[in-house]
């Protein structure tokens, strides 16, 4: 994460995140950052001064203006812009477009993957976002849940249809009876009612085999036209 403030003079710095901590997160760090920046600047006359800050996350400055955004760095970067309002600075905010040759916006770029990668460089925070926390608990949930599917002896049909516990969760199925009993291997075909002695016969309709869950779907002439 770098920053550049916009007034008579460019300040560049580098900062470097938890490796956890989102982009988001370093976007408003380096707001934050580039607001200490201000306050360090002497203004002995106490005359009113403007700065502007440049930046190419929208999130960043909607953020700022959401009164309901109560996210750490959020909050302090408005008890910081208060601040600098009372020592009678204006602190403005332009956004920028990304990737399209400005040059202190692609040499932020370039300082904030420096910083990435500089193992010595140290961390400036830590704090991991809760939706971070959220998709590593689900993701170690789906983990436990897929091993536990796997080792399961039964359901051996419904396994051959969803064989991936975070695949399945992807699809949206309209379930139906007929549907149902087709992935669970429950009712409706011969071969189950045989199972239970409902049905002395378990050859399809067919007449090409025993009316199972597999003959059904792949080689019942009738279905298959």
């Amino acid at each position: 994460m770098a920053i550049f403030v916009g007034m008579e003079l460019a300040v560049q710095q580098k900062f470097k995140l938890d490796n956890r901590c989102s982009n988001n997160q370093a976007e408003q760090l380096a707001i934050l950052k580039a607001l200490e920046v201000i306050e360090s600047i002497e203004n002995t006359d106490n005359s009113s001064r403007t700065a502007t800050i440049f930046t190419d996350s929208r999130i960043s400055i909607d953020s700022l203006k959401n009164a309901n955004n109560h996210i750490c760095l959020v909050e302090e970067s408005r008890k910081k812009i208060s601040t600098l309002e009372r020592a009678n600075w204006a602190i403005e905010f332009s956004r920028v477009k990304a990737h399209v040759d400005i040059y202190r916006n692609e040499l932020a770029d370039r300082l904030s993957k420096a910083a990435a990668r500089d193992s010595d460089t140290e961390i400036a925070f830590n704090r991991i976002p809760p939706s971070t926390l959220y998709r590593e608990i689900e993701e170690e949930a789906i983990g436990k849940w897929q091993k536990e599917w796997e080792d399961c002896t039964k359901a051996a049909i419904r396994k051959q249809f969803f064989p991936n516990v975070t695949e399945r969760l992807k699809l949206r199925i309209d379930l139906n009876p007929n549907f149902t009993a087709l992935v669970t291997g429950h009712g409706k075909t011969r071969a189950y009612l045989h199972r239970f002695k409902i049905l002395e016969q378990v050859t399809c309709a067919c007449n090409q085999g025993d009316q199972t869950t597999d003959h059904l779907i792949n080689q019942c002439t009738p279905l298959q036209t």
